[in-house]
């Protein structure tokens, strides 16, 4: 004697997710997942990047600060100098020590082109050699 299977009461449908449950299952494409990756990834290295030309260019601009310090602090000292070598009293002494003096009597020059020296003011002589020597670069 030979059994059969018994019959299901009803039948059973399995809930497959697809649009067609009768046409043959596919494999999902990786495609859209590499591609998403590789967009994180190369944004990733894109931050880092930026990242690291912004601390480069920071590094330069603290060199380039620390340079106009120096410079400044150099200019300062320089005109601290320029006015110690133009103080009166130094040019006095160094000129003593050369054996400069002040003249006992003055004489008086003729310039060409200044203009008429007989009877002139020797004030209106000296402006007119003034306005000349001006003139020139």
């Amino acid at each position: 004697m030979t059994t059969s299977p018994a019959a299901a009461p009803f039948p059973v449908r399995r809930r497959s997710g697809r649009a067609n449950p009768s046409a043959a299952p596919t494999r999902r494409s990786l495609h859209p997942f590499i591609v998403f990756t590789a967009a994180v990834v190369a944004a990733f290295f894109a931050v880092i990047l930026i990242r690291t030309s912004l601390d480069t260019a920071a590094f330069r601009l603290d060199e380039l600060n620390a340079q106009i310090e120096a410079e400044e602090s150099r200019h300062w000292e320089l005109r601290l100098e320029i006015a110690r070598l133009q103080a009166p009293d130094r040019i006095e002494s160094a000129a003593s020590a050369m054996g400069m003096v002040y003249p006992e009597d003055r004489s008086i020059l003729a310039v060409a082109g200044v203009g008429e020296f007989e009877g002139a003011d020797p004030d209106e002589r000296w402006g007119e050699l003034k306005s000349l020597l001006s003139a020139q670069p």
